[in-house]
């Protein structure tokens, strides 16, 4: 019924057949390994709830995550390639601009992580604004099989540099101060002119 399988008792030949030393199996085992660990990282990556972005150090997106997409109403690919600073509010734009490139800037003496923290208004695709704590960290050097790995079209693109992780926060009470105090002398001129129009009215009535 079943055919009969010959066995050598010569070792060389029944090794025939193995084509992978124990060093080969070793290695694709860690290949295997890195693989899921990349694989279990890209995925907390994008379902973390915050909005992450990877960018170069002209501030251009290199990546953002599925979860920060989804709260700006973006898909991540219309973002890439594109300068951070067109979706922050117009207000906030140059002042930001200016405290990325200057936090941007190479040391001397090699690399150093630095860290950075801003507030501003994200826009998002709906035209809704959304307050950040934005909080910039440097990255080290990226590894190039990382960046051949990647599904954004990098042409004239510079290397990965800056992790741009922003959190949502309420209005800043500052701003929630200049709002009321912008309301508050609304209602003083509006007083000051009902005032005003009932005083010419009455020196009107006076004179006839």
């Amino acid at each position: 019924m079943f055919a009969n399988k010959n066995h050598s008792s010569n070792p060389e030949t029944n090794n025939s057949h193995s084509t992978c030393t124990g060093d080969e199996l070793g290695i694709g085992r860690i290949s295997c390994n890195r693989e899921i660990e990349r694989d279990w990282y890209r995925t907390l990556y994008d379902h973390f709830p915050g909005i992450y972005f990877v960018l170069d150090a002209l501030g251009r997106v290199f990546s953002l995550n599925q979860f920060g997409a989804s709260r700006l109403g973006y898909k991540p690919q219309e973002l890439a390639c594109h300068s951070i600073f067109n979706i922050f509010c117009c207000q906030d734009q140059a002042k930001l601009q200016a405290e990325f490139a200057e936090f941007v800037q190479p040391e001397d003496s090699g690399y150093h992580q630095k860290v950075n923290v801003w507030e501003g208004r994200l826009i998002c695709k709906d035209g809704k604004s959304i307050w950040v704590k934005a909080t910039a960290l440097t990255l080290p050097a990226i590894g190039e099989d990382i960046v051949e790995n990647s599904t954004q079209a990098i042409e004239n693109f510079q290397l990965p540099s800056v992790l741009l992780v922003c959190g949502e926060i309420t209005v800043p009470k500052i701003v929630l101060a200049q709002e009321n105090s912008q309301k508050n002398w609304h209602r003083q001129n509006q007083a000051i002119a009902k005032l005003a129009k009932s005083q010419a009215v009455e020196h009107q009535n006076l004179t006839e």
